[in-house]
């Protein structure tokens, strides 16, 4: 049975999940070593270790949704080898990067082909920040489950202006995005994007991987579904069907995970099908019921732009979107 918890923001879902993990292992004689528990980062793993009292288990798999991909990945190197024609350096397992470290490889690099080439001759933004700007749009693109290649392309093709000058610029970084990655994988590195596309497109179309898969893992639980990545929904929906039971903790008003790509409609759209709903209509019992009620006043008044000043005009200024998050800070 594949169930999701349905609530707001401080019902009890995640005590729901903690407390079935417990009762899977001690009640069910369920060995730990099946369960797959995927939250949302370190912080939350660590209050999840706090709150959980096990009289024994086995190796506990409760990580997030990337570092479940770095053990996959490390556990089945030899097999995205044999299939990545790119990585010429054979280790037992891959190194990976930072997203510090992938910065500043990619800043040297850009520094490397402005002194060389007169690459973003047109930009004033120094590389750092031309650096930050490459490997958060890699990260997206991996995170949606779209390739790398030609990331620069789609960034110019989604501009209101387009101009040769523009066009040039994103060529470039196109060019800089396939240089930086085919070297880190010739000496067997990846960075967050390239862990992710190397999993997406080799092991979860791999027979030999999808059985491995089944034999180990039976239950699954997930926490803070909503901020989930469109390739994190994907691979649910695609293990789902194989699960003893799945038990996964929605919740409905949303997450802060947007700017790292998550995608509140993408989940809904595409893993709430394929589950029991149990909406929870409880009030938050994490604050008081005025709390409540001003929170959901205040969203209103910005969300609606009903909350005004002595001037009569909304308090809140929304921005158009723009596609790079330098851009976004700048405005």
């Amino acid at each position: 049975m594949n169930k999701i918890l349905y609530g707001a923001t401080g019902t009890g879902k995640t005590e729901r999940l903690i407390q079935r993990y417990i009762d899977l292992i001690e009640k069910d004689n369920v060995s730990s070593n099946e369960i797959l528990v995927l939250v949302m980062n370190r912080n939350q793993s660590l209050k999840w270790r706090k709150r959980m009292e096990l009289l024994c288990s086995n190796k506990i798999k409760r990580t997030s949704f990337f570092g479940f991909i770095q053990e996959e990945i490390t556990m089945f190197y030899p097999l995205i080898q044999k299939e990545c024609k790119d990585i010429k350096t054979y280790n037992v397992k891959p190194s990976f990067l930072t997203f510090e470290v992938s910065q500043y490889l990619l800043t040297k690099l850009i520094e490397q082909r402005r002194v060389l080439n007169g690459a973003f001759y047109d930009l004033s933004s120094k590389d750092s920040k031309i650096a930050i700007d490459i490997s958060s749009n890699l990260v997206k693109a991996a995170s949606a489950a779209i390739s790398y290649e030609n990331i620069g392309d789609r960034l110019y093709n989604s501009l209101e202006v387009k101009t040769e000058e523009k066009k040039e610029i994103y060529k470039t970084a196109d060019k800089i995005i396939h240089d930086y990655r085919k070297r880190c994988l010739e000496c067997g590195v990846m960075d967050f994007a390239m862990a992710v596309d190397l999993f997406n497109n080799i092991l979860l179309n791999s027979e030999e991987y999808i059985n491995s898969l089944k034999k180990r893992i039976k239950y699954l639980i997930v926490d803070n579904l909503e901020e989930a990545v469109p390739s994190q929904i994907d691979f649910l929906s695609k293990i789902l069907p194989y699960m003893s039971e799945s038990l996964i903790a929605y919740n409905y008003e949303g997450g802060y995970g947007r700017i790292f790509g998550a995608n509140k409609e993408y989940v809904e759209q595409n893993l709430l099908k394929l589950c029991e709903i149990e909406k929870i209509e409880s009030l938050p019992y994490t604050c008081k019921k005025e709390m409540v009620e001003f929170s959901d006043m205040l969203f209103d008044g910005i969300e609606n732009g009903n909350i005004k000043n002595k001037y009569d005009c909304p308090l809140i200024k929304r921005m158009p979107e723009v596609p790079l998050r330098s851009q976004m800070l700048f405005n």
